[in-house]
C-alpha cells in the first residue's frame, strides 16, 4: 500500500517529527529515524558536515522510498539473491531485493545493492540508494570512505543524473576541508565537473545552487588566486555573477529559486548595478522560462529514467525522441560567440538528452548509431568514435555498431584503426559478415593487394562459407571492371559449392550480368551433372525461360519434369 501525505503527517506527528513540508520531505524524515540517523541535508551556507544532501524533495523518488518505509526487512538474502541470479527478469523479485536493501544497515545490505545496481547498472535511483545507505546506514556509526568511492567510481559516468551528481559533489565537500587552499582547489574542480556533466539537467537547481553558495562562502583569496589581496573580494563577486549567470540560462525545475537567490546577491552588492544587471539579462531570462515550460511538457512521461525497472526500450524510444529533437529546435534561442559559430550550451544540452536517453535505450543498437551520427553532423568525429566505443562495450556482440565503428575510422583516413576493429570480432558465430566486410574494407583504405590478402585468409578460416568466395569476387568485378579475376574467384569456389543452389545462382547471375549467358548455362550443367537439386533445376527453367530459346526452354521443362 503506497501512504498518501495526510497519513504520512500523522505518522511523523505521532513520532514526534516535523510533519511539514512536501510528501518526500515527510518520507525523508521517516527514513532517518528508522535508520537510527538525526541528521538532515545541511543548508548549502553551512560548514561541510559529514552529511550529503539526498534531493529529498524529489518527487521522482517519492514512491520509491514510501515502499521502502513499509518494507519488514525479512527473508533470507542469499536465497533472494541466488534465486534472482537464476532468474534475472523476474521484476517483483528485484523489487523486493530493493525493498530489502533499503530496510538493511551496512554492511548487509551491500550484496544487495550490488545485485540490484549489476542488474540495473544506468538505474540513477538504485545507485542513489546505494550511497545513502553508505552515509546513514552504516553499523560501524561512520561512513566507508572507500567503500562511497569506489561507488561514485562505479556510477557517475554511466548514469549523468543531477541527482546523484550533486550528491557526489555535497559528499566532496563534506570531505575536504575549504579552508585550505588544497580543499577548495578541490571543490573548484569537482564543482566545475559536475555542471560540465549535468549542469543543463532539468534537476540541477540544487547542484548550481551549493556551487553558486560555495563561491559565496568561502574564503575570497582562496578562490582568486592571480589577483592582489584587496582585489580578491571583487574578483571573486564577478566569478560568482557568472556563476548564477549561467546557472539562470538553464531551463531547469528551480529557476526562479536560482534566479532570486541571484537577485539578493546583485541588490546586496549595488542596488544601483543590480537593477542595471537585472534589466540587461530579464529578456534572456524570458527566453529561458518559455524553454522551461515546454521543457516539462516533452519531460512529463519520462519520469521512469529514474526508476528502477524503467520501462521497455520500445516503450520510451518515441519519447525520448520527442524530447532530443526538442532540444535541438533551440527554443531558447542560444547562439554562439559569432554568427556562424555553433552555440557550446547547445551542443551540451542535445548531448546531455543523449546521455539521459542512453539510461533507458543503452540496449539499443539505433540508439548509438543515432547518437554518434549527430555528433558527425556537429563535425565532431573524435565524439562519434568514443560514443561508437561506449557502444561497442555495451554491446559487444553487435556487429552493426562494429561496422560503424569500422566505417567512421575508415572517413576518417585511419586505415591500421579500421582494420584493427574487424581484426577483434572474427569471432566463429560472425565470421562470414565479418569477413565480407573486411575484405571490402580492406579494398576501400588499401589497394587491390590489400583485399586478395584479406580474401585468402577469409577462405582458410574455419566456417568459410560461400559468401565470403561471392562477395570477394563482386569486388574485384565492381573496383576493377574486370571479369577474370571475378570468374577466378567463383571458380575456386565452386571445388567447395558446386552443389550449392545460392552459391550457383550468384555465379550465374554474375555471368549474365557480362553478358556471358553460354557459361552460365555450362555452369548449371555442371552443377546438375553433381547434385540434381530442384531448385537447381528450377533456376535453370527460369534462366532458359529469360536467356533461351523455345527448344532449349522445351528441353529444360522436359529435364526437370523427368528428374
Amino acid at each position: 500500500m503506497r501512504l498518501k501525505a495526510v497519513d504520512l503527517k500523522k505518522r511523523c506527528a505521532d513520532a514526534g517529527l516535523d510533519d511539514s513540508g512536501t510528501k518526500a520531505d515527510l518520507v525523508g524524515r521517516l527514513l532517518n529515524q528508522a535508520s537510527n540517523e538525526d541528521s538532515s541535508p545541511p543548508d548549502a551556507g553551512d560548514a561541510p558536515e559529514r552529511v550529503v544532501a539526498t534531493d529529498a524533495d524529489d518527487a521522482k523518488l517519492e514512491d520509491a522510498d514510501v515502499d521502502a518505509v513499509e518494507t519488514d526487512g525479512s527473508g533470507d538474502h542469499d536465497d533472494l539473491l541466488t534465486h534472482l541470479r537464476e532468474n534475472p527478469s523476474d521484476a517483483a523479485g528485484w523489487e523486493r531485493c530493493a525493498r530489502l536493501a533499503l530496510a538493511t544497515t551496512i554492511p548487509s545490505a551491500r550484496p544487495l545493492f550490488d545485485a540490484i545496481t549489476e542488474q540495473f547498472p544506468r538505474s540513477s535511483l538504485a545507485w542513489c540508494w546505494y550511497v545513502d545507505a553508505e552515509l546513514s546506514k552504516n553499523d560501524a556509526g561512520t561512513p566507508d570512505d572507500e567503500a562511497i568511492r569506489a561507488i561514485f567510481g562505479k556510477c557517475l559516468i554511466p548514469c549523468p543524473s543531477a541527482l546523484l551528481w550533486r550528491r557526489y559533489a555535497s559528499y566532496m565537500a563534506s570531505t575536504n576541508d575549504v579552508t585550505t587552499e588544497e580543499g577548495v582547489n578541490t571543490m573548484k574542480s569537482v564543482y566545475e565537473y559536475s555542471v560540465d556533466v549535468v549542469g543543463e539537467d532539468a534537476d540541477a537547481g540544487d547542484l548550481w545552487m551549493d556551487y553558486c553558495q560555495f563561491l559565496r562562502s568561502t574564503e575570497a583569496t582562496l578562490i582568486v588566486t592571480d589577483v592582489a589581496v584587496e582585489q580578491a573580494p571583487s574578483a571573486r563577486d564577478m566569478i560568482v555573477r557568472r556563476t548564477y549567470q549561467k546557472a539562470i540560462s538553464v531551463p531547469m525545475h528551480k529557476l526562479d529559486a536560482v534566479y532570486k537567490v541571484y537577485e539578493a546577491f546583485e541588490l546586496e552588492k549595488n542596488k544601483a548595478l543590480a537593477r542595471a544587471l537585472l534589466q540587461e539579462i530579464a529578456p534572456k531570462l524570458l527566453l529561458t522560462r518559455t524553454a522551461l515550460g515546454k521543457r516539462k511538457k516533452v519531460l512529463a512521461d519520462v519520469s521512469g529514467r529514474y526508476a528502477l525497472l524503467a520501462a521497455s526500450p520500445t516503450a520510451c524510444a518515441a519519447q525520448w525522441a520527442e524530447i532530443i529533437d526538442f532540444e535541438k529546435s533551440n527554443v531558447q534561442k542560444l547562439e554562439g560567440a559569432t554568427p556562424n559559430e555553433p552555440s557550446p550550451q547547445l551542443y551540451a544540452r542535445v548531448k546531455h538528452a543523449y546521455e539521459l536517453a542512453g539510461l533507458s535505450l543503452g540496449e539499443t543498437p539505433e540508439f548509438w548509431l543515432e547518437y554518434a551520427h549527430w555528433h558527425e553532423s556537429e563535425n565532431r568525429s573524435d565524439e562519434a568514435v568514443e560514443v561508437l566505443q561506449r557502444a561497442r562495450e555495451a554491446l559487444p556482440y553487435c556487429t552493426l555498431i562494429t561496422f560503424a565503428s569500422a566505417d567512421i575510422e575508415e572517413t576518417r583516413g585511419d586505415a591500421d584503426a579500421c582494420r584493427a576493429i574487424y581484426e577483434s570480432i572474427m569471432m566463429p558465430s560472425d565470421i562470414i559478415l565479418t569477413y565480407c566486410e573486411y575484405v571490402r574494407a580492406s579494398r576501400r583504405v588499401g589497394d587491390q593487394d590489400s583485399s586478395r590478402k584479406a580474401f585468402m585468409r577469409a577462405r582458410k578460416a574455419p566456417g568459410a562459407t560461400w559468401e565470403i568466395y561471392a562477395n570477394s569476387a563482386m569486388i574485384e568485378w565492381q573496383y576493377d571492371k574486370s571479369d577474370k579475376p571475378a570468374r577466378n574467384i567463383f571458380e575456386l569456389g565452386l571445388k567447395k559449392f558446386l552443389t550449392s543452389p545460392d552459391y550457383v545462382e550468384r555465379y550465374a547471375e554474375f555471368l549474365i550480368g557480362v553478358n556471358d549467358v553460354a557459361n552460365a548455362r555450362v555452369l548449371f550443367e555442371r552443377s546438375l551433372s553433381e547434385s540434381p537439386s530442384m531448385k537447381i533445376w528450377d533456376m535453370f527453367v527460369d534462366f532458359e525461360r529469360s536467356h533461351g530459346t523455345v527448344d532449349t526452354i522445351l528441353d529444360a521443362e522436359a529435364r526437370r519434369n523427368a528428374a
